[in-house]
């Protein structure tokens, strides 16, 4: 899609798995590739980079509730300013969660307990 779009993008890793770093490694995906723990934030020769997207897919769901808002704080914190933020979350307890970086945007109301939850002020969501 990039390619059609006539734009050059950058691609950089990050994964706690020696396994998955030699399989990006040897894919040759990425411009870099780190192994670390994203619980512990963004690694520090990311954190100049300001990308306009930073995805985490399916990786949250293995953090603690700590290591969710420190990741979503410190993404926050390096995306440039029109930046986007993609991740999934997978929590029994979502409420888990809140605090004062990280509030719900919505609850949805179909039953299945699903919410969506962003960073900011607590103090500026209305509902």
């Amino acid at each position: 899609a990039t390619q059609r779009m006539q734009k050059a993008v950058r691609f950089f890793g990050a994964d706690i798995s020696k396994l998955m770093f030699e399989n990006n490694t040897l894919k040759d995906t990425y411009e870099k590739f780190v192994i670390t723990d994203l619980q512990q934030g963004i690694p520090q020769e990311y954190k100049n980079l300001k990308p306009k997207l930073i995805m985490l897919i399916g990786v949250t769901t293995y953090f603690n509730p700590d290591g969710i808002k420190k990741i979503i704080v410190d993404m926050s914190s390096v995306i440039s300013t029109d930046g986007l933020l993609c991740f999934t979350i997978s929590l029994d307890d979502p409420e888990k969660l809140l605090g004062d970086s990280v509030v719900p945007i919505y609850d949805t109301d179909g039953g299945d307990n699903d919410s969506q939850i962003g960073v900011g002020d607590p103090n500026s969501i209305r509902g």
